[in-house]
């Protein structure tokens, strides 16, 4: 590793520290409650569920304003009415799924 020369390891430029390693201090990685591969892929297939339903708050939100621009009350209370179901739908899936959690950002609308 070219220790204590330029290039290498605690060299001119190197950034490294070096600490101890105590077990009893430490945190060893595998000790901790990691989930498994097939635990993780099922878990970012949950995660996708629900970046799918907010993009589909986000959406029936714009046509929900687009409808009250308008003045289509008819519209307004069907999409009052979708979007009280897609937010239900959220609801349950973080009930099901304790690692979700929800975050009303990504629920509303941003406007640039």
């Amino acid at each position: 590793h070219g220790y204590g020369k330029p290039a290498g390891v605690q060299g001119i430029n190197c950034g490294h520290i070096f600490t101890p390693w105590d077990p009893e201090v430490n945190i060893d990685h595998k000790d901790l409650d990691m989930p498994t591969a097939k635990q993780a892929m099922k878990q970012s297939e949950v995660q996708q569920q629900q970046r799918s339903i907010e993009r589909a708050i986000r959406q029936t939100k714009k046509k929900m304003n687009a409808a009250e621009m308008l003045g289509d009350k008819a519209g307004m209370s069907h999409f009052k009415s979708v979007l009280s179901n897609q937010q239900a739908r959220v609801r349950d899936l973080l009930k099901d799924n304790d690692f979700l959690s929800r975050d009303y950002s990504r629920e509303q609308i941003q406007s640039k």
